[in-house]
């Protein structure tokens, strides 16, 4: 799990000033204590601390440590600051975007900074982007959260927070976010961490041993429809009521078969992907963000069921996510899904999944912008006329492209060979 610490303020414009005992300003107090949770943090947990830069407007600095952030691909991300206010005033509060992810890491480092500085809770509160600090908790890809622990006009808060040290203020954060990784129940199995590893969505077996990619399929497809159904349950669960766009057979046959390992002319469940697991499908670095808490800790290797298990989520879950990232027709890249052009047609939907993994709709890949829209139309026809398709990639400066003529030609005849498997 990647953590992103985010220093409050910058180095110019360094924030309030605390009291004595402290007597110093957020920027360089709280510098202090990034350091201090880089050096302290083991492994499953990783941190990096972000600096903000002074940019000409606010929007932009923010902006641009966040950009930082999602290069990092951080599975959460905490702002450190501390409060200002008459000197009456006191408590720990901590902000959230909302998002379910960031009110579970709001609520855990909330509760561990209210046993630590034993001060008064002023509670989990949500800011909306245009709310004052609510920019740094909607510009990033992964959950996010602002801390104020204490207010820094306070006498009483002060000296509270310099008994701790930079070291326990640390160790108070890290001790939140290992709340909300859930690290016990995750890495120590226990006497029952079989069953729990296998009932995971739903419990099935992955046959994989000596088999050719298409008898692989044959021989998993109950398991695969089991995977599924569980998959889809879950997401109508959590949406709620409200629609969602539903993994289907042809997401999980065209996918995996145009993303799996395979040694000779077998499948290998040990397979070394380029995104750093070993498995019979690759998994992004930042599965958490995808997946949820659950998928944080579960390292490099893991059973076979497991790996089909998170990627078919993954998979779900990009149909199914709110991104941050606005469209004309909606957000990203949930709202793709519920274009005219693609609506109600499984085959057209798988396509533009594919294309959402293989990164078409990624901003990152491009030198301009995306026409959303037209890349989707033409994405859906391309197991027709690719022509069209790769115009448009080559116009926008593609980077895959660029480097390999080829790879999109191959990528449509994988996803048309998926397609057939779905239907033998």
């Amino acid at each position: 799990m990647k953590i992103a610490i985010v220093v409050g303020h910058n180095a110019v414009a360094k924030g309030a000033r605390a009291k004595a005992p402290l007597s110093v300003q957020e920027f360089d107090y709280n510098n202090e204590i990034a350091d201090a949770m880089v050096q302290l943090v083991r492994r499953p947990l990783r941190a990096k601390k972000f600096n903000r830069i002074r940019a000409a407007s606010y929007s932009r600095e923010i902006d641009a440590v966040y950009a930082e952030v999602d290069r990092y691909a951080a599975d959460i991300s905490i702002e450190l600051h501390f409060n200002a206010g008459p000197s009456s005033a006191t408590g720990t509060e901590t902000f959230s975007s909302g998002s379910t992810g960031s009110l579970a890491l709001a609520q855990h480092v909330q509760e561990a900074m209210l046993s630590t500085l034993e001060r008064r809770d002023r509670g989990v509160k949500i800011l909306s982007r245009t709310d004052r600090g609510g920019r740094s908790l909607h510009a990033g890809l992964a959950p996010a959260i602002l801390v104020e622990p204490f207010f820094g006009s306070n006498s009483g808060d002060c000296r509270a927070a310099n008994g701790l040290g930079a070291e326990g203020m640390a160790r108070m954060y890290l001790d939140g976010i290992r709340r909300y990784a859930d690290l016990p129940e995750v890495t120590g199995l226990g006497e029952d961490g079989d069953a729990r590893e296998a009932a995971f969505l739903v419990d099935v077996d992955i046959v994989h041993s000596n088999l050719t990619r298409q008898a692989f399929f044959t021989r998993n497809s109950a398991a695969f429809k089991a995977i599924i159904g569980a998959i889809n349950d879950k997401l109508a669960a959590e949406q709620h009521g409200e629609q969602i766009n539903p993994l289907t057979l042809e997401d999980a046959y065209a996918l995996m078969s145009a993303q799996i390992g395979t040694r000779g002319s077998k499948v290998d469940a040990r397979f070394a992907h380029e995104q750093g697991n070993r498995g019979l499908l690759p998994l992004p670095a930042n599965l958490g963000l995808w997946n949820g808490p659950s998928s944080l800790n579960l390292g490099a290797s893991m059973t076979p069921e497991r790996n089909v298990k998170e990627y078919l989520l993954y998979l779900a879950n990009l149909k199914n996510k709110d991104v941050g990232r606005d469209f004309w027709g909606g957000s990203l890249y949930r709202d793709l899904f519920t274009q005219e052009v693609v609506a109600g047609n499984r085959r057209k939907q798988t396509a533009l999944l594919a294309a959402i993994v293989h990164g078409y709709f990624d901003t990152g890949n491009y030198h301009l912008g995306l026409p959303y829209g037209e890349l989707s139309r033409r994405v859906v026809a391309a197991d027709k006329d690719s022509a069209p398709l790769l115009e448009l990639l080559d116009e926008l400066g593609y980077q895959d492209l660029v480097r390999d003529p080829a790879v999109v030609d191959e990528r449509i005849a994988q996803l048309k060979s998926g397609l057939a498997l779905s239907r033998a």
